[in-house]
């Protein structure tokens, strides 16, 4: 067991074990605060270099130059790196950079993506040393990653398989949210607009290989990043990162580990890392705008931002970026066909009342599709040194979104939930929350001789506050209100890392490095209640003296009882080591672990193992094949063990037809689960299996393959729902939901399921010098499986319900349920892939991408008749664009040919014509959204 004291002691020794020397002022500009950590030496180095007794090894002088392109242009951004010394900066805006090296011969190379890595022979002499670098087009380059290694390596060189993002990447692609351009870019990664989800209609849950949002570890600058408070409760209860508070704008590149990093990074960190790299150019500005609308006339977009980035002094840097984006919302619902007034049965009747009234059916429309949205967003990137030795970071960000969608259409005849007083014509209600995150990271990262160090506090959260509009509480009858403070989520992380990483002069092995460090981190979660008007029961009966459904329509709010149940807190502390090395030229040999206890269940180590070895190299061309071996963990989300609310729910019943209840979802370790015999979460344990092979053919060519498995046990799930009505079990579960006026049903979260993924990961990377501009290509392929292995059933539910015949064989299958396993096995595509392709000559620039989308499946709790099938879908995004001086113009369209999903063909699912590319509430069919196509104009300065 790891205690608090142990941490302190273990940070306290990790950052004195060598004592800074004092050294000369470097004249060099700032220090980029994202860095990649040193690479170990060269054996022909001597650990003797760094005793004092070799005054020598101390001297510095200055080695200076530019990099320019085959027209001699600057090139800002390009990788400068000597290797041996453990030394890597970025060149500046004007392709110049400066690095302080000890007298005497030096290997630097000169990498940047789409371009010929340049390496050359420098003799740095007793004074400043000036030498320019030029690089060729039409060759694929590198970029240094950080993710998945504490030492420098690129992309095809780590021992597992990592995506490398570059800003070239970023700024080419017409989406405008991150997790969009995810979904095109990255066929491994998923994410797409929901609609009639409650909050998540705000926040789009993204996963990774065929894994939950909740699998995805996020960083920003290497930094762990907040998750959202939000429960997607439609989708198993997941909870992720919103990555699209994030503005493209603001990101220098995009760090995808494909891999199982638990030992390296701790929990959540199962189906692999996303790594977000700030930009930290200065002297810049970059202005944009974008506008759009779809294919059908709606979901208007508007985007306005900028970049830039400044000197502190002469030692600093600051880049900031400023964005808003506004959204229009969609509507993809056909007019209602159902029954709308009490009295009036059947289309001819309903017709007749309507023309009565002076409407049609298009005004009772639900609204089907994406959410609007009002955004803010600013990031800050920052950094300063203080000597030769230390150097200041800090970075930063703060989001405000006003969301904008609804619920499910509440009608005249739905007597229940309306008064004819208030709403003579029924409502649709809106859920139109405000939501607030931000993160902040300050910390001091050293160089001295072989180490290096970095000691840094992160602080974020999020405020998650439902408001909901053009609605009523039905059992205060004309004295609701018709808009509702429902309450908020909230969700704070604070967290303290300690990492080093030191290089170990030997000769045996061409590099050596052992990495280590310490984590302490804090995390909250708490409900604050809505008004009382929003959860509260009223005198209200409808014509059969039963009380009308209480709290606000579309989201009761949260109530008093939820605020106290969910005040959930966690402290972990963890420590990690490892060994990373080049014993060969070719080959690469990681081994590292991690410990790590938490105060709420307790104590888990997990470990890796990873390799790579070159099989094959000439000239500008190698082989090389990689695998790796890891174990992992997920605690489970202080989110998942607090929730606590009451949802209403619009399921289909044992007839097919869709009809509203109120679910209590209960939280863990509450009286609630207690009643269902429901045991205390713990943690999932998984095995992280991965091989693959990786080659680069004639210098401008790029291939990798991967194949991996991951199998996941107790992996936890929201579990299917428990209903009063139901004919075996219902009388028990009416006991246990009694106080809950209006509840109907209750589901709970549960280390339910043990579940195997295996997939294949191909991507292939090409460019090409054409007699007119230069041409570049990428494809990539995700084919994934998940299999359900075992249904984890506690056997203290099944004896809850053993006094009741048949009770535990219905526990067993109402536990999951048939939607259950269809979200983890096949609501999502099995195959996924995209071609982009690029052309630049002089200031043209044009882009065509071809994504493909594989089949996928919905099926029901309502019964095999209502499951749906849905077909593969191809749809392709174009652009093209001119820069004229400084000003870059393109026009453009995603699925430029307006595709839209196959629709549904079960009429009970279809909801009288309300749902025509997916059923209620989840995302089967339409892994790339419902909007249709989406044409648009932007405009860019840069200077």
């Amino acid at each position: 067991m790891v205690t608090s004291s142990a941490l302190a002691a273990t940070v306290a020794v990790l950052a004195l074990a060598h004592p800074a020397r004092a050294q000369a002022p470097d004249p060099a500009p700032p220090a980029q605060p994202q860095d990649p950590p040193p690479a170990p030496p060269a054996p022909e180095q001597s650990a003797t270099t760094t005793r004092s007794d070799q005054p020598a090894a101390d001297a510095k002088v200055t080695l200076r130059g530019t990099v320019t392109g085959e027209d001699h242009a600057p090139q800002p951004g390009a990788g400068v790196s000597i290797t041996a010394l453990g030394l890597y900066v970025f060149t500046d805006e004007k392709g110049e950079y400066t690095l302080s090296v000890p007298p005497g011969p030096h290997v630097v190379r000169v990498e940047m993506a789409g371009q010929l890595p340049v390496e050359k022979t420098v003799i740095a002499g007793a004074t400043s040393t000036a030498v320019d670098f030029q690089l060729a087009e039409g060759s694929l380059g590198e970029v240094i990653t950080i993710v998945g290694s504490r030492t420098p390596r690129s992309r095809l060189e780590t021992p597992v398989p990592v995506d490398v993002i570059t800003s070239d990447v970023i700024s080419e692609s017409s989406h405008t949210e991150l997790n969009q351009m995810l979904n095109v870019i990255a066929p491994s990664f998923n994410a797409a607009h929901l609609a009639i989800v409650d909050g998540t209609d705000h926040i789009d849950p993204a996963d990774l290989r065929g894994l939950g949002p909740e699998h995805v570890l996020v960083l920003v600058n290497g930094k762990r990043l907040h998750q959202s408070s939000l429960i997607n409760v439609y989708n198993l209860g997941t909870v992720g990162v919103d990555l699209n508070a994030i503005p493209t704008a603001a990101i220098a590149r995009i760090e995808v580990l494909r891999d199982g990093a638990a030992s390296q990074y701790g929990s959540d960190a199962i189906a692999g890392v996303i790594n977000i790299v700030l930009k930290d150019n200065i002297d810049v500005v970059d202005l944009y705008t974008m506008t759009g609308i779809t294919g059908s006339g709606d979901g208007a977009q508007f985007k306005l931002g900028g970049n830039t980035g400044f000197k502190l002094g002469d030692r600093g840097f600051a880049n900031v970026t400023g964005e808003f984006f506004a959204r229009g919302r969609t509507n993809r619902a056909g007019a209602w066909e159902g029954d709308i007034f009490p009295g009036a049965s059947g289309a001819a009747e309903t017709d007749q009342m309507l023309a009565s009234k002076g409407l049609t059916r298009d005004d009772f429309k639900m609204g089907v599709g994406q959410s609007g949205a009002l955004v803010g967003t600013g990031v800050l990137n920052a950094g300063y040194r203080l000597d030769h030795t230390f150097t200041l970071h800090a970075q930063g960000s703060y989001t405000l979104r006003k969301g904008y969608a609804s619920g499910f259409y509440r009608f005249p005849a739905d007597e229940d939930q309306v008064d004819l007083h208030v709403y003579p014509n029924g409502f649709l209600p809106q859920i139109n929350p405000m939501l607030n995150a931000w993160t902040a990271t300050g910390g001091v990262r050293g160089k001295t001789g072989p180490w290096e160090g970095d000691l840094s506090l992160t602080y974020g959260g999020d405020n998650f506050h439902f408001f909901v509009d053009h609605s009523l509480n039905a059992s205060l009858g004309a004295m609701s209100p018709t808009s509702f403070d429902a309450g908020q989520l909230n969700f704070r992380q604070t967290s303290v890392n300690l990492d080093g990483v030191r290089r170990i002069d030997q000769k045996a092995l061409k590099a050596l490095s052992v990495v280590g460090g310490a984590e302490l981190r804090h995390e909250n979660y708490f409900i604050v209640a809505g008004q009382p008007e929003s959860y509260e029961l009223g005198p209200e009966l409808d014509s059969a003296g039963q009380p009308k459904i209480p709290g606000s329509q579309v989201f009761p709010g949260f109530q008093p009882v939820d605020a106290s149940n969910s005040k959930t807190s966690r402290l972990s502390e963890a420590v990690y080591a490892g060994v990373e090395s080049q014993p060969t030229a070719g080959t690469n040999a990681d081994v590292g672990a991690r410990f790590e206890h938490y105060s709420d269940f307790g104590s888990t180590l997990t470990g890796k193992v990873a390799g790579r070895v070159t099989v094959f190299k000439r000239d500008d061309s190698d082989v090389a094949v990689r695998a790796s071996a890891s174990t992992g963990f997920r605690a489970p989300g202080v989110q998942q063990i607090g929730y606590s609310t009451i949802i209403t729910n619009f399921t289909n019943d044992a007839s097919g037809m869709v009809q509203p209840s109120n679910v209590l979802v209960s939280p863990n370790r509450s009286p609630v689960t207690e009643a269902f015999g429901v045991p205390r979460l713990k943690q999932e344990t998984s095995v992280n299996l991965s091989g693959g092979v990786t080659a680069r053919l004639s210098g401008n060519l790029a291939i990798s393959a991967d194949y991996y498995h991951v199998a996941i046990k107790d992996r936890i799930v929201l579990s299917g729902q428990f209903r009063n009505d139901d004919p075996t079990i219902g009388v028990a579960v009416a006991d246990i939901v009694a106080p809950f006026p209006g509840v109907t049903a209750a589901q709970f979260f549960v280390n339910a399921v043990d579940t195997t993924t295996d997939g294949v990961d191909v991507v292939a990377d090409y460019s090409y010098r054409l007699p007119r501009g230069v041409f570049k290509a990428t494809a990539a392929v995700n084919l994934t499986q998940t299999t359900v292995d075992a249904v984890h059933v506690p056997q203290s539910m099944q004896q809850r319900f053993s006094s009741v015949d048949g009770g535990p064989n219905r526990v067993a299958e109402v536990f999951l349920g048939r939607f259950g396993r269809n979200a983890l096995e096949d609501l999502l595509p099995r195959q996924k892939g995209t071609l982009g392709l690029r052309w630049d000559y002089a200031g043209w620039s044009a882009g065509l991408r071809a994504n493909y989308f594989g089949p996928t499946e919905f099926h029901s709790d309502g019964g095999k008749g209502l499951d749906e099938s849905f077909g593969e879908e191809m749809v392709f995004d174009v652009d093209v664009g001119y820069r004229i001086g400084g000003i870059y113009l393109s026009v453009g369209a995603n699925n430029v040919f307006n595709i839209f999903p196959d629709q549904v063909r079960q009429p009970d699912n279809r909801y009288f014509e309300s749902f025509l590319y997916a059923p209620a509430s989840n995302t089967a069919g339409a892994p790339f959204g419902i909007a249709g196509g989406f044409y648009y104009l932007r405009a860019e300065y840069h200077r």
